[in-house]
């Protein structure tokens, strides 16, 4: 019974049954349209299917829609379906147009990448289901240090739990030894950050082939980018700083100056509207200046749309904004769960102390009380800080910091263009998740869950 779902979801036969569905999509609705009969379509499709079916598997491999693709997120999947489905059908017909073969207008752009996406999502989402319901959800066991640890990993796992993860319990450390007892009972351990007998448990399940996961430690993040030396018949583990090559830099530059400038021209009426609210709405400047921790720990001058009362801070000092916090104007709110009040920074972009994406810049005084607690948070300073970025995407505004530092570096030790892509894609998806936009919750004296975005003071500092 196994064989079979395994079959099915091998990426060439996934692949296959994609660039038929495309196919399908694109030139059935194109032998629909009025004027063209079945002959000339047939050999439109004929001397089109080579570049299509290159770009379709381009594209969707671009936007990982074949990688582990069986445990994302089923709205996240259906995004960049439809996102490749427009792409796909977009170079379709400038190639067609290009080639003078036919001209096909928008509406039919509009159409095909209905069609096309529609079908790749259904198909996609069947095969998951059946997968799944056939092969059974894996079984998973958390180990922790302690049952408040253990309960916290817990409810981290739990939304990407459905569909193919089902969370068994946990053990906490005393309980270790009883480990074999409950083997049967689970198929993978997710192991917690800071256990101390953490290689003899990688060790036990692998006896028990048990598949290991784990919550890496800071410094262990810096395995992503180690390089093997052999020195004799010695095996050395060269351990590198996290870091952009020279011409990654230059790279993700031109892409910065591209983008900043095509959308500061597209989005300049929502600036110059957003801005003449805020002034009618309350007292103060629109723009305000605040002091940020850039890139190797150098300030500069960010620049926001107010979203709070003038003189937000004056009674409580810089303090990270909250849920229902009353500082936050009725407009501000909206500006930001929208992430519009964010606009203003396409502007230092092009100043270049900051770039599209990368990690959220701090103010001093959070970055001081993050290093006294965090010695590898400055490793997130080696890249200029972006508008959004990876621990935006996958996290939220209740993330612990140490999570969203270990995103942070996660993205620029794994970086290209293409991620830099999909995550201004995923702040799309981002801006219409509404839980994704609220303050932070719980006593304001938790100094674990902080949010950059929600850092905003009043237009004093302007």
């Amino acid at each position: 019974m196994r064989r079979t779902p395994h079959l099915l979801v091998y990426t060439p036969v996934v692949a296959l049954v994609d660039l038929l569905l495309i196919h399908a999509g694109f030139f059935g609705l194109l032998l629909l349209r009025p004027g063209y009969s079945a002959v000339p379509t047939l050999s439109l499709a004929a001397n089109l299917a080579p570049l299509l079916c290159l770009l379709s598997l381009v594209t969707l491999n671009l936007f990982d829609l074949y990688t582990d693709w069986l445990r994302s997120p089923p709205k996240q999947s259906f995004y960049f379906m439809c996102v490749s489905a427009l792409l796909i059908c977009a170079s379709a017909m400038m190639v067609l147009d290009w080639a003078q073969q036919c001209r096909l207008p928008l509406a039919f752009l509009a159409l095909s990448a209905f069609a096309v996406s529609g079908l790749l999502t259904l198909y996609r989402l069947l095969l998951r289901r059946f997968y799944w319901s056939t092969v059974g959800r894996s079984r998973v066991m958390v180990l922790a240090i302690d049952e408040d640890q253990a309960v916290r990993l817990l409810r981290k796992l739990s939304p990407v739990a459905p569909g193919w993860m089902e969370l068994v319990g946990y053990l906490i450390e005393k309980d270790f030894p009883s480990l074999g007892e409950s083997s049967p009972s689970f198929d993978a351990i997710v192991l917690a950050p800071g256990l101390t007998r953490e290689r003899a448990l990688v060790e036990k399940c692998a006896q028990m082939r048990k598949t290991v996961m784990a919550v890496p430690a800071l410094m262990e993040m810096s395995l992503l980018r180690a390089k093997l030396h052999e020195m004799d018949d010695l095996l050395v583990v060269e351990l590198r700083t996290p870091h952009l090559t020279c011409g990654q830099e230059l790279m993700k530059r031109l892409f910065d100056l591209a983008v900043a400038t095509i959308l500061l021209i597209l989005l300049s009426p929502v600036l110059l509207i957003t801005a003449a609210l805020i002034r009618f709405t309350s007292k103060g400047a629109a723009v305000f200046k605040q002091d940020r921790v850039g890139r190797d720990g150098v300030e500069y001058e960010l620049y926001k749309f107010r979203t709070m009362v003038v003189d937000a801070e004056r009674d409580t000092g810089p303090v990270f904004a909250r849920e229902s916090d009353p500082r936050i104007t009725r407009l501000g709110n909206i500006l930001r769960a929208t992430r519009i009040d964010e606009l203003p920074q396409l502007v230092n972009v092009l100043i270049g102390n900051m770039s599209l994406i990368g990690p959220r810049p701090e103010r001093q005084v959070f970055v001081s009380a993050f290093r006294e607690t965090m010695p590898d948070y400055d490793l997130r300073l080696g890249v200029k800080p972006g508008i959004t970025g990876l621990a935006q995407v996958a996290g939220s505004y209740s993330t612990a910091v140490e999570n969203k530092l270990r995103l942070d570096l996660l993205y620029i030790s794994d970086y290209s263009l293409m991620r830099d892509i999909w995550i201004l894609l995923r702040t799309i998806l981002v801006v219409f998740h509404g839980e994704r936009a609220e303050g932070i919750k719980g006593p304001s004296s938790s100094p674990v869950i902080v949010e950059e975005h929600a850092s905003v003071t009043s237009s004093s500092h302007s």
